[in-house]
């Protein structure tokens, strides 16, 4: 009896043929993706409206400024050479 030298061969002595696929095509790729960033997302969109939503827009106490911006004329601008 011969010994099998190989998968392929073991494989064909019990009439079964070595496949492998394993790829999922270009329609596949794309709804597997999409469905991921549709995941992110709704969970972003979910987590505004819970907490963020109507709250107003807090400006930390070093960026506030405390008086309008000057406008800035031609008496402001250094004087040439």
């Amino acid at each position: 009896m011969a010994v099998p030298t190989t998968d392929t061969d073991e494989l064909a002595r019990f009439g079964y043929k070595q496949e492998l696929d394993r790829s999922l095509g270009l329609f596949s790729s794309f709804a597997a993706g999409f469905s991921y960033i549709s995941i992110i997302g709704f969970i972003g969109i979910a987590y505004y409206l819970a907490k963020l939503r109507g709250r107003p827009a807090a400006v930390l106490a070093e960026h506030r400024a405390d008086l309008a911006p000057a406008a800035v004329g031609v008496a402001d601008e250094p004087a040439g050479p």
